[in-house]
């Protein structure tokens, strides 16, 4: 359901259009998963991020939008705090 990913604070989130299903990930509440979300049935598929760990500055409480979303890769890139190194997540 979409209850969960609703009231993630801070959450990333962006449309592919190739696949048409919004993604969403990081945030304060879980940054260990990215979530797929079919908007025809608005049906929420968590998907664990696995790899190296990372987690947002809880001060700052989420993405605020510093990430890049690579379709030709399929992949998002994004730096989780101000002094940490830049991560790239694959998506499912």
């Amino acid at each position: 359901t979409l209850g969960a990913v609703s009231s993630m604070p801070a959450p990333g989130c962006f449309y592919d259009p190739a696949t048409d299903r919004f993604w969403q990930f990081g945030g304060k509440t879980n940054p260990a998963l990215v979530d797929e979300i079919d908007p025809q049935s608005w049906t929420v598929t968590p998907h664990t991020v696995t790899g190296d760990s990372y987690s947002f500055a809880t001060d700052y409480n989420g993405t605020f939008s510093r990430f890049v979303f690579m379709p030709q890769y399929r992949a998002i890139g994004f730096v989780p705090t101000t002094s940490s190194p830049a991560y790239v997540m694959r998506l499912p």
